[in-house]
């Protein structure tokens, strides 16, 4: 097996501790580059290991499938701040053997779609979509980050309280058109909503899985309206796993499953955390990407 490893070495978490890619490159003579610069996707490589955050994993893959290549295997090793991605889909285990042995010993395959976003005519590929609200949310959580700042659990629990306070002016509606191409049915929803957030993940942080959608779509997806209730229980309730519709609906959630969607909006858009720049996103699924763990 030809095998690559790729490596930001800013990730906080290579940064704090070292590279583990690094130590095995020395050890077994496997290809190494620093992600300082644009990815350059190859077809030499039959799996791609990456270490480095969230937005480095979401970089790479999409290279790749910009790139019309075929795609390699691709494992992930933990390397940012709160590894989401790594977390869901990335190797199990994290360590200088672990990573040599799986040079040689067949690894789990786990096929998972990302999101295709199309935003003024240019392809986006990632994750993990959000708008209005939830973007700023995220935002907040670059404040309590540094050398000695929150992460992990600490870093989204902060955010989330300072969100919800009764003094927040975080959680503004904005105006949102949003269409849904659901079985036998389109949906339009045009409103001031508090925000959408629409993933191809089976679940989210720290065990969160805000989604529950019958239809047979590869997107989950869910959305706040501008006058949405009760946000503190509802997303305590979904750390704990207890979801029910009806409430949630008359709170001024819902949640559906789809192929495909637009979004119409001039609040704030992020993916995977990142800030992106449109006023009408078109989503859908990708082709299916190979993550090993």
């Amino acid at each position: 097996m030809r095998a690559l490893f790729l490596v930001n070495p800013t990730a906080k978490r290579v940064a704090d501790r070292g590279s583990i890619l690094r130590a095995v490159a020395d050890k077994t003579d496997t290809p190494l580059r620093l992600l300082d610069g644009p990815v350059k996707p190859t077809e030499s490589a039959d799996r791609v290991y990456i270490e480095g955050g969230d937005g480095t994993v979401r970089e790479v893959v999409s290279a790749w499938l910009r790139s019309g290549l075929n795609l390699p295997q691709f494992a992930i090793l933990r390397g940012g701040t709160t590894d989401q991605i790594a977390g869901l889909v990335g190797l199990k285990r994290r360590s200088v053997k672990a990573v040599a042995e799986s040079l040689r010993l067949p690894l789990k395959p786990k096929p998972t779609r990302l999101l295709k976003i199309e935003a003024d005519g240019e392809p986006h590929f990632g994750f993990l979509l959000s708008t209005g609200a939830i973007p700023q949310v995220t935002k907040t959580l670059e404040k309590y980050r540094g050398p000695e700042g929150l992460s992990g659990a600490r870093l989204v629990t902060r955010a989330i309280v300072d969100a919800t306070k009764p003094s927040s002016e975080i959680l503004e509606p904005s105006a949102a058109k949003v269409s849904l191409d659901l079985p036998g049915e389109h949906v339009v929803i045009e409103e001031a909503h508090l925000g959408t957030i629409c993933t191809t993940l089976p679940g989210l942080y720290l065990g969160l899985d805000p989604f529950w959608g019958k239809e047979d779509g590869a997107i989950r997806m869910t959305y706040a309206r501008g006058d949405a209730q009760g946000l503190v229980p509802t997303i305590l309730g979904q750390w704990i796993g207890r979801q029910k519709p009806d409430v949630l609906r008359r709170r001024g959630f819902q949640s559906y499953n789809v192929n495909h969607l637009s979004i119409e909006t001039a609040g704030p858009i992020a993916l995977d955390g990142d800030p992106l720049t449109a006023d009408r996103l078109v989503v859908s699924a990708s082709q299916p990407v190979t993550f090993v763990r």
